[in-house]
């Protein structure tokens, strides 16, 4: 378990119970999965913090630990909705807060099973409670599932994460949450200055998506020269077009040197494989099809 400040303010047995509250958690829930180790057992939520907690280099989640009364009480980040956490609880906490309601209506829980509740009106507004003593950290910093092996992976947060790390956490997320999005920013936001038609050049931070390259850089085309002013300037006022189509030339090429960029050695061969399609896109578009005609 790391040395996390956030466990700085709970007592040693505290961090314990936290810590066996969570493995007790994923033990319950990977028994769930059944033998074949696959989670079509577990509802779609479930299926999202087992993932998480067992791989968190995909996209770790956010553990929040209150105490009031004297009582603890654990939530784990919802990654389909960032205001509305789950609690952890087991059965003989279960009775004591029937407010909370299991996600699985149709799991009953056994003595001493943990599982994933939602968390009721009283626990929102303890959440955002300034008086509530109030801890907040990743599962990576409470050491589940700790390995020798996986050691150096448990222990990144996801700011942390590498490139293979976080397209690995695109590829397989079902739910873009704010962590994922970020992601997709960095691998798939290109900077680039340009003028839209009639406008002043702004630099503005482009998102290409793996699989609609051509859309994407459809679209660009329409925003710097739209196809029935392409078509007008063409025929009446060949200079305009010409100096036009130089525009959008150079925006290409820009954006195809970004590109460029980032292709480096030991990027996943999926985004490389990405990369590449779309830098030869935007060169074929330029060598090839100077006039625009395939984006109309």
């Amino acid at each position: 378990m790391s040395d996390h400040p956030e466990l700085g303010k709970l007592e040693p047995h505290e961090v314990t119970q936290v810590k066996r509250t969570v493995e007790g958690l994923v033990h319950a829930l990977k028994a769930r999965m059944g033998i074949s180790g696959q989670a079509s057992n577990l509802l779609k939520d479930e299926e999202i913090v087992i993932q998480s907690l067992l791989h968190p280099e995909r996209g770790d989640v956010l553990i929040t630990i209150l105490r009031d009364h004297k009582e603890l009480h654990l939530f784990i980040s919802n990654r389909r909705d960032a205001n509305a956490p789950f609690v952890i609880m087991d059965f003989a906490t279960f009775r004591k807060h029937p407010a909370r309601r299991p996600i699985d209506s149709n799991h009953s829980l056994k003595e001493g099973e943990f599982g994933i509740f939602l968390a009721s009106q009283q626990d929102l507004e303890l959440i955002k409670s300034n008086g509530t003593m109030k801890v907040e950290l990743y599962s990576v910093h409470l050491g589940v599932n700790e390995s020798p092996i996986e050691h150096k992976v448990e222990h990144k947060t996801p700011a942390q994460f590498g490139v293979t790390e976080k397209w690995e956490a695109i590829r397989r997320s079902e739910v873009e949450d704010s962590t994922i999005q970020e992601y997709i920013k960095e691998l798939f936001g290109f900077g680039l200055t340009y003028a839209r038609y009639n406008q002043q050049p702004r630099h503005e931070q482009i998102v290409i998506r793996p699989d609609k390259e051509k859309l994407f850089v459809g679209q660009l085309i329409r925003d710097m020269y739209p196809y029935n002013v392409r078509v007008i300037l063409r025929k009446e006022h060949p200079d305009q077009h010409k100096a036009r189509l130089a525009d959008v030339h150079g925006a290409l090429r820009k954006l195809r040197d970004e590109v460029s960029h980032k292709i480096q050695e030991g990027i996943p061969a999926g985004y490389a494989q990405f990369l590449t399609h779309l830098s030869t896109l935007l060169a074929e578009t330029v060598d090839n099809d100077p006039e625009l005609s395939r984006f109309v």
